[in-house]
């Protein structure tokens, strides 16, 4: 009786296993988007002087909305594709949290946000050269995914 190629054996474990395994990967759920804007506006001020911008987003959650509770992590990103100074500019943005229900219809989601401009810097003179980069730390309630209560 020979011995068994070790190749065979290798596979035999990596189709017992497979099931597992994208069960395991069925409660994480990794996601993105890309985007072409006319027009970067946030809270209704325009962030590219009305010239366009692409956009992306990288995010990860690990129950893919399966459980109760979930913790979260991405990184959104836009560049202005314009020539002028407002034009060209850039912003990425570092978030992680954690959401769970609290009852049938209500959820609270904690957040936390890293603002990053590169290149980004305030032109009146007495903060010229400073960069306006910030951390946010957000906590949210919201019903019926309809009402919302924020604090920031």
């Amino acid at each position: 009786m020979g011995t068994i190629p070790r190749r065979s054996v290798l596979l035999v474990i990596g189709l017992l296993g497979a099931p597992a395994a994208s069960a395991a990967l069925a409660l994480h759920d990794f996601g993105g988007s890309l985007a072409l804007t006319s027009d970067s506006i946030y809270r209704g001020i325009s962030q590219t002087c009305g010239d366009p911008a692409a956009q992306a987003d990288v995010h990860y959650r690990s129950s893919g909305g399966q459980t109760a509770a979930e913790v979260f992590a991405g990184v959104w990103g836009s560049a202005g594709l314009g020539q002028a100074a407002c034009g060209k500019a850039r912003e990425i943005d570092l978030y992680a949290g954690y959401t769970m229900a609290v009852g049938p219809d209500s959820s609270a989601t904690l957040t936390y946000t890293r603002y990053d401009y590169p290149g980004g810097a305030y032109t009146l003179e007495p903060l010229a050269g400073y960069r306006y980069d910030y951390d946010a730390l957000e906590a949210q309630w919201a019903w019926q995914d309809r009402v919302y209560l924020t604090v920031a």
